[in-house]
């Protein structure tokens, strides 16, 4: 069975298959490891900071390249997490709520 993993564009919301068994972006080009725990895993979360880790500190380098500072590219992705976070648990709550509007219909 052939491993497939997608290449991830930042910038645009296509996506491209890659078949190396790992995610590549391409203007960082570091590997992100797939995991290797299971859901359960205590120490998931920290194996998911090491899979990013040397992607994160290209995407500094790079934004730091284009002529932004450190400490604003690191601001600026810690807001875009956050922003996203908030989406992802906005969403859980509305697919909560009409899953709950289902049942009382």
């Amino acid at each position: 069975m052939q491993s497939y993993a997608l290449m991830i564009f930042f910038r645009y919301p296509s996506y491209s298959i890659a078949k190396n068994g790992k995610s590549v972006h391409p203007l960082c080009m570091s590997d992100i490891s797939r995991p290797f725990v299971t859901e359960d895993d205590p120490d998931r979360h920290l194996r998911c900071q090491d899979a990013l880790q040397a992607s994160l500190q290209d995407l500094v380098k790079a934004a730091e390249a284009a002529g932004w500072s450190e400490r604003e590219v690191v601001l600026a992705i810690f807001e875009l997490a956050d922003n996203h976070l908030r989406t992802l648990e906005a969403n859980d709550n509305t697919d909560a709520l009409i899953e709950l509007l289902k049942r009382m219909t």
